[in-house]
């Protein structure tokens, strides 16, 4: 069985399905004016445009659960994203469905945001073409078992 690691910033228990597309779900909640960061949606929105063109065989990120492959990349993420997220040891319900494994580094935000739409476009680009993975991640149509709560306030698991 391959465990993984999954990032959420609701308590769960072991047992728990996660269930994929919750960042679609997300960003269709985006409303003007007021909540959601457009930057985010614009990236997202130019990374779906390009995967639906380019790489249409591949998983959308706005319909998938989101995994890394271990725990040092799992609590960098935290650290400098996500720092309410919670952190879980997970395996696929199905793990035939399908995947892509591509690098967390490109799904950043370009220094300057004048930059942001063309750069977006270049890191959709090698995001979905995958030929260098420094940071992987993992994204998956299929639903996630929560095995473990690595951190939170049930987890146990200390680095």
């Amino acid at each position: 069985m391959n465990t993984y690691f999954h990032a959420a910033p609701i308590p769960l228990q072991p047992g728990a399905t996660i269930l994929p597309g919750n960042w679609g779900r997300i960003l269709n909640l985006y409303r003007r004016p007021g909540y959601g960061d457009g930057w985010l949606l614009a990236r997202e929105m130019t990374f779906e445009t390009i995967r639906a063109s380019e790489f249409p065989d591949l998983p959308s990120r706005l319909s998938s659960a989101f995994v890394f492959e271990n725990l040092q990349d799992a609590l960098h993420h935290i650290n400098n994203t996500t720092p309410s997220s919670l952190l879980y040891r997970v395996e696929l319900v199905e793990p035939s469905a399908a995947s892509h494994r591509g690098c967390m580094n490109q799904v950043s935000f370009p220094p300057e945001e004048s930059e942001a739409l063309p750069a977006f476009v270049e890191k959709a680009r090698a995001f979905w073409s995958a030929k260098v993975i420094e940071v992987p991640e993992i994204l998956t149509k299929s639903a996630l078992r929560v095995i473990e709560v690595v951190n939170g306030p049930a987890g146990g698991y200390k680095p």
